[in-house]
């Protein structure tokens, strides 16, 4: 009965829409970024729901160990993964052009091995150094069973990244971006019963509701390249030839983001180290709010990636400057409207949960404001150094691992949050004036 009337709602919003092309986005590309910005509000939403479960129930202190631990994993992740879902794009979109089965077999099967092989390494090493994690970063000697649950809950993650590259090769955003909605919404619900069942929200409590949110996503990820295999290439035989062209791009993205791992997360660690856990919280409080900025640029870095490779096939490097010209006023625009949103919220916030603020910290969230903008202006790097050259990615992410490594520790150790947010801006800012460098000199 709803499908109609979501159908015509649908119907109106697409008509919204300018119709013709912008560089390589189309309408059909805009109509899945508006239903995507439409799932990351909600999942935004629910992550704001989950936030306050927190820190209403275990404070800022307890949020902050929360906040600092999935900073842990965020690190670890980049510093192992393949981004097999790249190479699944890769590999299995290039198969299904060129009719050959065994090269889309080889993406599912490599990707696969390569997930179940990061999520046990993963798994191994947090678990061997719960303890020191648990006394060092989290300040609580008594978290390391909380730190092993986690570790559980960041392989399981680790291991569904098949399943969304032969979605992404699907052009399966939206399902994406649902599955995505789906896990937090799981996540905050398992913690919201345990709280109202009178179970004490700590640490390992949060962890095993992590846990069991990711498994059920996790299992169904699984699932999908599992039936492929079983089914449409059961038959197919993996091209020998092609495998060591398959290792190269993998070798290469795990490169490319293990040294972008000093962009994610490495902050938080850092001045977790530094300082207290309420402050940790504080920063990823900021954070949160922050988030939706990234909302706003994320699905067309997803979505712009295989016509970027299509452009650069057909050498039209105009296409990729209008587009990337197009789309950053957009979402400089959209920026701009955000703050005036997104400011008085966090003033609101922060009043309704009693949580104190002072003057260097307002400072901070100025410059982590700054820094969202930066690196929003970078949306188009990635998807841009894939399908040209993925070593552009690899000098980028050491020059941002070395301005992280240099200034964070400095910074932070002078003015905490406020200084790591300084480091952070600065750090961006030599990243945008080299991706700036890059875009002249290659189109």
């Amino acid at each position: 009965m709803a499908s109609g009337p979501r159908r015509a709602g649908l119907a109106k919003l697409s008509r919204l829409l300018p119709r013709g092309t912008r560089g390589a986005v189309d309408r059909r590309m805009l109509e899945s970024i508006v239903f995507t910005y439409g799932v990351q509000v909600a999942t935004i939403m629910v992550a704001f729901g989950w936030v306050t479960l927190l820190t209403r129930t275990s404070g800022l202190d307890g949020y902050g160990r929360v906040v600092s631990l999935t900073a842990l994993g965020s690190v670890v992740g980049a510093l192992l993964t393949f981004r097999t879902n790249e190479a699944v794009v890769a590999f299995h979109r290039r198969g299904a052009v060129e009719q050959d089965p065994g090269l889309q077999r080889l993406a599912l099967l490599g990707g696969l091995v390569l997930d179940a092989s990061v999520a046990l390494v993963a798994f191994a090493g947090l678990a061997l150094a719960a303890p020191v994690i648990a006394a060092g970063l989290l300040k609580d000697s008594s978290a390391a069973a909380a730190v092993v649950i986690y570790a559980a809950s960041l392989a399981t993650t680790l291991m569904r990244g098949t399943g969304v590259g032969l979605l992404s090769s699907w052009d399966r955003f939206r399902a994406i971006g649902v599955a995505g909605l789906a896990e937090n919404l799981l996540k905050v619900s398992l913690l919201g019963v345990a709280s109202v069942s009178g179970m004490p929200v700590d640490l390992e409590l949060v962890a095993w509701a992590m846990l069991g949110a990711a498994s059920v996503v996790t299992a169904w990820m699984l699932w999908l390249p599992a039936r492929e295999l079983a089914t449409t290439l059961r038959h197919a035989s993996v091209p020998r030839h092609r495998i060591a062209e398959y290792s190269r791009f993998s070798c290469s993205a795990f490169a490319s983001t293990t040294l972008k791992a000093g962009q994610q997360g490495l902050d938080t660690l850092i001045l977790g180290g530094l300082s207290s856990p309420a402050t940790v919280g504080l920063y990823g409080l900021f954070k949160q709010f922050l988030a939706p900025v990234q909302m706003v640029s994320t699905p067309f870095s997803a979505q712009v990636y295989p016509r970027f490779v299509q452009a650069v096939a057909e050498r039209r490097s105009a296409t990729i400057r209008e587009t990337i010209a197009w789309v950053g006023r957009l979402l400089s625009v959209a920026f701009a409207a955000l703050l005036c949103v997104l400011v008085p919220a966090l003033w609101a916030y922060l009043a309704w949960n009693d949580i104190v603020v002072g003057h260097s910290h307002w400072v901070g969230f100025s410059l982590m404001a700054l820094t969202a903008l930066t690196v929003q202006r970078m949306w188009w790097a990635r998807p841009f150094s894939m399908a040209t050259d993925p070593r552009r990615s690899i000098v980028g992410g050491v020059i941002a691992l070395a301005s992280t490594l240099t200034l964070v520790p400095a910074f932070g150790a002078a003015w905490e949050l406020a200084g790591v947010a300084a480091a952070m801006l600065a750090t961006q800012a030599i990243l945008l004036a080299y991706w700036m460098r890059i875009l002249a000199r290659s189109t």
